[in-house]
C-alpha cells in the first residue's frame, strides 16, 4: 500500500511539473519579439551607390497582412539593425530608401522589413553590396521617363530578352535596338541620367513582379574618369563599351570581360496597368 501511494504521489508530480513548464514555455514565446521570416517583406536592389551612401529598392505585400493592426512601417535595415531607414511611401508595392554615412570599401548586408501590429515580418533572404567596390559614383542625376509598352518601339521590350537604348539628342531623344532603324521622338520633359537608359527584360526574372530593368547606358569605368562613354548592345543580351572594351550582362548588369569590375548602375522601373494601356515608368 505504502509503494502504491508513492508511485501514485510521483506520478502526480512529474505530470504537475509538465503542466508547469508547458506553462512557462508557453508564456515566454507570447512576452518575447516575434520576428517572422515571410514573403510580407522582400528585398530588393541596390540602385546606386558610392562610398558613402547606398539607396536601396525593397518590395512590401501589404495585401498578406491581417486587418485592423494599424499603419504598417516599412523599410530596410543593414547589418541586422545596425543601420535601419524608413519608407516615407510605397508605389505599388515598391519603396526605395538612401542610407548616408557608410564606411569607404566595407560590404554590408541588408533586407526589407515591415512592422505591424507589435510584429516585425522580415524579408526571406539577405543581400549584400561593398561601398564604392561593387556599386558605382556615377554624378548623381535626374531620371524622369516614361513609355508606352503597347507602341512600337517600346513594345519590343515585352519579350524576354530584348533591350533598347534610349539616348538624348538635343531637345527630342532617340530609340534603338540592334537590327532596327532608329526612333526619334520629340517628347519634353524627358530625363534620361548621365549617359542615357538601356530598357528590356531579363531572361533570369532577376527583379520582383517584373522582370523589366532599366541601366544607365553610361560605363562605370569611364564614368569614374567624369566621361561618357555609351555602352552598345547586341542580340546577345550584351553592351560593350567603345573604349575600355568591357562587355556587360545585360541579365544582370554585371561585367564578363574587360576592365570594368562594377555593375551598371540602376534605376527604379514601375509598370501601370489601364484599361487602354501599358506604360513603363523610369525613376530615381
Amino acid at each position: 500500500m505504502y509503494l502504491q501511494k508513492l508511485f501514485i504521489l510521483l506520478m502526480m508530480g512529474v505530470s504537475l511539473s509538465c503542466v508547469c513548464a508547458c506553462g512557462n514555455n508557453e508564456e515566454e514565446f507570447i512576452d518575447s519579439p516575434s520576428k517572422n521570416t515571410t514573403d510580407i517583406a522582400v528585398t530588393g536592389f541596390v540602385d546606386s551607390c558610392g562610398s558613402t551612401y547606398a539607396e536601396i529598392s525593397g518590395y512590401a505585400s501589404l495585401y498578406l497582412l491581417p486587418t485592423g493592426g494599424g499603419n504598417p512601417v516599412i523599410g530596410v535595415e543593414i547589418n541586422d539593425g545596425l543601420y535601419t531607414q524608413i519608407a516615407n511611401s510605397l508605389e505599388g508595392n515598391h519603396f526605395s530608401v538612401t542610407f548616408e554615412d557608410l564606411h569607404p570599401n566595407t560590404e554590408y548586408k541588408y533586407r526589407s522589413f515591415v512592422k505591424y501590429a507589435g510584429l516585425t515580418y522580415y524579408a526571406v533572404d539577405y543581400r549584400t553590396f561593398t561601398t564604392d567596390s561593387v556599386c558605382n559614383d556615377f554624378p548623381r542625376t535626374e531620371v524622369r521617363f516614361t513609355c508606352s509598352l503597347q507602341q512600337s518601339p517600346y513594345s519590343f521590350i515585352t519579350t524576354p530578352g530584348q533591350f533598347i537604348t534610349v539616348t538624348k539628342d538635343g531637345s527630342a531623344y532617340v530609340v534603338e535596338y540592334p537590327g532596327q532603324p532608329a526612333y526619334k521622338d520629340g517628347k519634353l520633359g524627358v530625363f534620361l541620367g548621365y549617359g542615357g537608359l538601356i530598357l528590356g527584360q531579363s531572361v533570369l526574372s532577376m527583379e520582383v513582379n517584373s522582370a523589366y530593368i532599366a541601366y544607365d547606358r553610361a560605363c562605370p569605368v569611364e564614368a569614374e574618369e567624369l566621361s561618357i562613354r555609351r555602352l552598345n548592345i547586341n542580340t546577345n543580351r550584351e553592351a560593350k563599351c567603345p573604349k575600355c572594351g568591357t562587355v556587360y550582362d545585360l541579365d544582370t548588369g554585371f561585367p564578363k570581360s574587360g576592365k570594368g569590375r562594377k555593375r551598371l548602375k540602376t534605376y527604379n522601373v514601375y509598370t501601370t496597368n489601364t484599361t487602354t494601356d501599358i506604360s513603363l515608368t523610369v525613376r530615381n
